[in-house]
């Protein structure tokens, strides 16, 4: 048990959440690390677990156990990442038969061969997310111009179901490789609400055409929107015919600002299943999203399809 984790259990007065100290414990944990050894000791760590898949989007209690048992720099930045999430029970993983698993190799937009990590999809979102792809293909099937030199890949899932457990190992991962408040201000903190984390209702991030979520780049290296590429568009014109919907829209206010109405960044390529009734996927929502990102891929780019 760490030294937080024992404070809290032992202390009872000490129970109550305290976000801002919580984040000050983790600042001063980075402050101290003057040289950065023990960021890059973390990072190389992680690193090196989720390259060889001991640290996985099924990951569970036991396997983060086992971290912190043979890596004590880690099990100390994983014990103020908890205490940041109030130490909430991050409750227990779907066994892997509750999954299909996809991971086949593809051609992307540049030519070379992309041998992706598996993704663990929600049997149930298997044959929507299919139909969808298969739609999506025939687009460019009809549309030749548009798959460019070398092709599109389609569209090609970037992740899926991931446990507060392994997002406990990249959130940690994030902070040691690119900074405290990048990390609190671009990933999700283990715990919380979690759409991938989600099993019914679970996200997937498609991937964009540059074959790095969130960055894509032109012919000639420079940085676009994702709302400008063929995909996102493609995905935001359609994914609620197939069950999907995007949680998380540009203002349509501010369509071009980086946040949107909840205050969390704009992300075109990440889509929601709505297996059960929820507020955020009625009809109303959908038009604000669509509308939203029509207007901010118009005033970044040009809206393609119409």
């Amino acid at each position: 048990m760490t030294t937080l984790e024992s404070e809290i259990k032992t202390n009872p007065e000490n129970q109550e959440f305290d976000k801002e100290q919580a984040i000050a414990d983790l600042r001063a944990y980075f402050d101290d690390d003057v040289t950065g050894e023990k960021r890059l000791k973390v990072d190389s760590v992680l690193l090196d677990l989720m390259n060889r898949d001991v640290l996985n989007p099924l990951s569970d209690a036991d396997c983060i156990e086992t971290i912190e048992n043979e890596h004590p720099e880690v099990a100390e930045l994983f014990s103020l990442i908890k205490r940041l999430s109030a130490n909430k029970d991050f409750g227990e993983v779907p066994s892997i038969d509750q999954f299909d698993i996809i991971h086949e190799p593809y051609k992307g937009a540049d030519g070379r061969e992309r041998y992706p990590k598996p993704k663990f999809i929600p049997k149930h979102l298997s044959t929507p997310i299919k139909r969808m792809q298969e739609k999506f293909q025939k687009y460019l099937d009809d549309n030749p111009s548009l798959k460019g030199e070398h092709g599109r890949p389609g569209l090609v899932i970037q992740s899926a179901y991931r446990s507060h457990y392994y997002q406990l190992g990249i959130m940690a991962r994030t902070m040691a490789s690119k900074g405290l408040d990048y990390a609190l201000s671009s990933v999700m903190v283990p715990g919380e609400v979690s759409d991938h984390a989600n099993y019914n209702n679970c996200a997937v991030d498609i991937m964009v055409i540059g074959d790095q979520r969130g960055r894509v780049f032109d012919d000639e290296g420079r940085e676009i929107d994702p709302s400008t590429t063929l995909e996102m568009q493609w995905i935001i014109q359609n994914a609620p015919n197939y069950g999907f919907y995007h949680p998380y829209p540009p203002k349509l206010e501010d369509p071009i600002g980086a946040t949107g109405p909840k205050d969390i960044l704009v992300e075109p390529w990440h889509i929601k299943f709505a297996f059960d009734s929820e507020v955020a996927a009625d009809e109303g929502d959908k038009v604000h999203s669509r509308e939203a990102f029509k207007k901010r891929a118009a005033m970044l780019g040009t809206w393609m399809l119409g």
